[in-house]
């Protein structure tokens, strides 16, 4: 079990500590949907233990082309050539 949270604050945060289930931020369920199984292993890199980054929903054009097919690949061309 884990426990996503956007900052290191509140009851939520206190009791996850208390009852040792892993924190965890933002990037780590971004990761996981986007099918980035690593994000499983335990411990949890601490990439996905660091709170309050403005980037956090940020997800990547690089990060997305597979998903999107023939489709991807034209934006990825696109994008090269501005």
């Amino acid at each position: 079990m884990h426990h996503v949270l956007y900052s290191r604050e509140g009851t939520k945060y206190r009791k996850a500590l208390d009852w040792r289930i892993p924190v965890l931020n933002v990037q780590w369920l971004t990761d996981l949907m986007l099918g980035r199984l690593e994000a499983l292993k335990l411990p949890p890199q601490s990439k996905y233990q660091q709170f309050g980054s403005e980037d956090d929903f940020r997800v990547e054009q690089w990060q997305v082309s597979n998903l999107l097919g023939e489709c991807g690949r034209r934006v990825a061309r696109i994008v090269k050539t501005i």
